[in-house]
């Protein structure tokens, strides 16, 4: 199946740049999974199937399977996931606009460590349960994308490292200030209705 392992990442060329075949297919397969999962998924902006967020016991939430799109166009699946940590989200790599206030301080934000990637030895995370007014908390999904520079290269094969183009799919929590802040910067948002949304 051609979806099995779907590509999240791909680089960026420069002009005059030589580029290696793994590298141009790295970019083709991209898009190519991102136009088939539009094709199977639906289209439009928001959520399409699924990603319901449901409470457990005050201390974790689940989100159930489910696609979205994004409202810069990108699709997104995830599967059924427990979370029952939390880390405070600095979107220092992306600076994702809408995030930040007019005074530059970002919104209220906490990142959702899925089960099956906690670290325990990581410091920063922290259990759900001591998150206050968790029912009170809106789930936004997002597409954190940046840029990562390759590490400096040596010799005649630097035409061939490229920019790498990082994806990373975030599960983050907001208050409700949060949530009409996103919803005043984005004219996607105000087409809906984000205040029907909360946990």
């Amino acid at each position: 199946m051609e979806l099995e392992k779907i590509s999240a990442q791909y680089r960026k060329f420069t002009k005059g740049q030589y580029v290696a075949y793994d590298q141009f297919n790295e970019f083709l397969d991209h898009f190519e999974d991102q136009d088939r999962l539009s094709r199977i998924l639906l289209r439009g902006v928001g959520v399409t199937c699924g990603l319901k967020p449901v409470i457990l016991n005050r201390n974790s939430v689940r989100l159930s399977s489910g696609s979205g799109i994004t409202t810069d166009g990108d699709l997104l699946n995830l599967e059924n996931t427990t979370y029952s940590f939390y880390r405070e989200y600095d979107n220092f790599k992306a600076e994702y606009p809408p995030f930040y206030k007019d005074n530059g301080k970002q919104i209220e934000l906490v990142e959702l460590i899925p089960d099956t990637k906690r670290n325990s030895s990581i410091s920063d995370e922290i259990a759900l349960s001591r998150l206050p007014d968790l029912d009170k908390r809106y789930v936004i999904l997002y597409l954190e994308s940046y840029e990562e520079d390759a590490r400096p290269c040596k010799g005649v094969d630097c035409d061939s490292h490229g920019i790498e183009k990082v994806t990373n799919i975030r599960v983050l929590l907001t208050n409700k200030e949060g949530i009409a802040h996103l919803a005043s910067t984005d004219s996607m948002y105000q087409k809906e209705t984000p205040m029907n949304v909360c946990l």
